[in-house]
């Protein structure tokens, strides 16, 4: 019971961080939400319901997969919005220098991580709930095992590419430079190495890409996708292995988020 009663005293102050932050963020929340419905509504409901610009495909599963298809760029821009200031912002607006004495480094790190991270799972949840319920309509069932398996790598890539936010976020003083670099570096930097690999080693899975991770998100929405080829005729890889996907993956967030917590330890604000 005492050592309940001590684990308890240690977590609260990272509890409190994660409420704190938390409702800070809530309005944020809304209204990223509203504007992932709203953008499902225009492109995979209406256009599908009225016969504007699509048919209807034969299956639930593409159909799935065309209501997803840009859902790693909203991840993205999303982590970039909520995990680019996680710590710079303490030192920018100087609040570290108030709350340090209370609170240890490491406890608010966490905090302030897990707190956006609940953040970005849940508006990447709206958005698994809301192609669920509009495929619902149009197909009359739901394929929850793909759901589920496509939503849980969805959360560990946004663990694996929060961590490399965080960690750029430790020694860069400014917002700005760290979106501008996670931008660059996901939409041209993996796609230069992905084709180099492709080019000189096209036996190797270009798994340090964060970009070819991510495919796995999509892919997995098809019930036979570990049977699926992975490979295309021109060498061309489409999508990692389920293993391959999960250690990279975990190796990427253990990495960046334990060097994100020493830089953040022996900075000075």
């Amino acid at each position: 019971m005492k050592r309940l009663n001590n684990l308890k005293i240690a977590l609260q102050p990272i509890f409190h961080t994660i409420y704190l932050n938390s409702s800070l963020q809530i309005k944020k929340f809304i209204v990223f939400s509203l504007i992932n419905i709203l953008i499902l509504i225009l492109m995979n409901f209406i256009s599908y319901a009225f016969g504007l610009t699509s048919i209807l495909p034969n299956y639930l599963a593409t159909y799935y997969w065309n209501g997803t298809q840009y859902l790693v760029l909203l991840i993205v821009l999303e982590v970039c919005f909520f995990f680019s200031g996680i710590v710079c912002s303490e030192f920018k607006n100087k609040t570290g220098l108030t709350i340090l004495p209370l609170i240890s480094r490491n406890e608010l790190l966490l905090g302030k991580y897990i707190a956006n991270l609940l953040i970005v799972i849940g508006l990447i949840g709206v958005h698994y709930i809301t192609i669920v319920f509009f495929g619902y309509y149009f197909y009359g069932g739901i394929m929850i095992g793909s759901i589920l398996i496509s939503f849980g790598f969805a959360v560990l890539f946004i663990l694996a590419l929060s961590s490399v936010v965080t960690f750029l976020s430790s020694f860069i003083k400014s917002v700005i430079p760290i979106i501008v670099i996670i931008i660059a570096l996901f939409f041209i930097g993996y796609t230069i190495i992905e084709e180099f690999m492709r080019i000189v080693v096209p036996e190797f899975e270009p798994l340090i890409s964060l970009n070819y991770l991510s495919y796995i998100i999509l892919y997995s929405l098809y019930p036979n996708f570990t049977s699926m080829d992975r490979v295309t005729l021109f060498g061309k890889w489409l999508f990692p292995s389920v293993g391959g996907a999960i250690i990279t993956m975990l190796i990427f967030t253990i990495v960046f988020f334990a060097l994100a917590i020493q830089l953040f330890k022996r900075r000075s604000f």
